[in-house]
């Protein structure tokens, strides 16, 4: 299996694990199927989920408004306590 693939499958089992616990902890779904989409654009623009400096870089990178940039990191910041990453 490539290591490609392998931080693939990571990568999505963290993210239904995160929606599983925003769910469990009464978030509304509108607010889970928000943070999926961001974090899933993240990883697309090239992001590391389980490093905090590659969120962070790709989200300065980003074209977009500082609103915009400000929900990415709140979406990540969700799910880094969610799964235990400092």
């Amino acid at each position: 299996m490539r290591e490609g693939t392998t931080r693939a499958a990571d990568i999505k089992e963290k993210l239904v694990e995160f929606a599983w616990t925003l769910k469990k902890e009464g978030y509304r779904e509108g607010t889970i199927r928000s943070y999926i989409v961001q974090l899933e654009s993240l990883v697309r623009r090239g992001a590391n989920l389980f490093d905090p400096e590659s969120v962070k870089g790709t989200i300065a990178k980003q074209n977009v408004t500082e609103k915009t940039k400000l929900n990415y990191a709140n979406s990540y910041d969700a799910f880094a306590k969610t799964v235990g990453i400092h």
